[in-house]
């Protein structure tokens, strides 16, 4: 008699469950697609002294700024989930945006630039182990400055405009999936 009770609240809780993981990962994938719109691009290239518009192979500089770009926020967006989502919830979440970016966002760079996955799964590697320093916002910057010029600029002011940018950008993100998290609590 009480297993059909049972049973039906299993299969809501599940299905509950579910949703609170789908519903994170789409919010998950439009915060970093909303990083990488033109008008942030633009800014960023300001930022980091990096010319998305040159005499010949403007689109090329601008897709390159953009691969990296997407690529730091989604390091982010992973960093971000591992300290905010329980074991049982984190894979499906990390799964369901990294789909949702591969679907859209990734694509387009794909389309673009062949070589993106490879350059995606170089950042990835590099960035997680930037995640464990003391100062990971500076370090961000550092590493994006030499993928960008393929060198460091010893320009104070640009190290400090983008180490302050993401920065803000690895709190806010740990900071927002966290009342994410907690509110499946």
């Amino acid at each position: 008699m009480w297993g059909v009770p049972v049973r039906a609240l299993t299969i809501l809780v599940q299905k509950s469950r579910k949703i609170f993981v789908e519903d994170c990962s789409n919010k998950i994938a439009l915060w970093v697609e909303s990083l990488c719109t033109p008008d942030t691009i633009e800014v960023i290239a300001k930022e980091s002294k990096f010319n998305i518009k040159p005499l010949f192979g403007a689109k090329k500089k601008r897709m390159k700024l953009m691969a990296e770009v997407c690529c730091i926020n989604t390091a982010i967006a992973i960093h971000a989930a591992n300290c905010s989502f329980e074991k049982n919830d984190l894979k499906a979440v990390i799964d369901g945006f990294l789909q949702l970016l591969q679907k859209y966002m990734f694509g387009i760079l794909e389309k673009h630039m062949p070589e993106f996955r490879s350059i995606y799964e170089n950042r990835m590697s590099e960035y997680y182990e930037i995640f464990n320093e003391k100062y990971p916002g500076l370090a961000i910057s550092f590493v994006f400055i030499k993928n960008l010029h393929g060198k460091l600029l010893l320009d104070f002011h640009v190290q400090f405009l983008l180490a302050t940018r993401f920065s803000k950008t690895i709190t806010s993100a740990v900071k927002n999936m966290r009342q994410m998290a907690e509110c499946d609590s």
